[in-house]
């Protein structure tokens, strides 16, 4: 639960980052910084991030490893299953 948590929280950061990157210029360079730090220091084994605005993609990356016993790097496209995760919000 409290992985589920942390990625959670994760994603919400990196979602208010990227909202406040679009008037700036060099958003792959940021969104790199902001999902590479915690890949680098160990503490998430891999994510993939996606930024559209309207209907232009500004950056699909995968960072890390999807597996990491095998070395399996992980694509853009990666799906992930969420479990039970979501009856939080609609338990409120």
């Amino acid at each position: 639960m409290k992985r589920y948590c942390f990625v959670l929280g994760t994603a919400f950061c990196l979602l208010f980052e990227c909202i406040q990157a679009f008037g700036q210029e060099n958003i792959p360079a940021k969104i790199d910084a902001i999902v590479g730090a915690p890949i680098n220091a160990g503490r998430v084994a891999g994510a993939s991030v996606a930024v559209v605005k309207g209907n232009e993609t500004l950056v699909m990356k995968g960072y890390g490893f999807a597996d990491l016993e095998l070395d399996v790097p992980m694509p853009p496209r990666a799906t992930y299953e969420i479990g039970s995760i979501t009856k939080q919000f609609t338990a409120a």
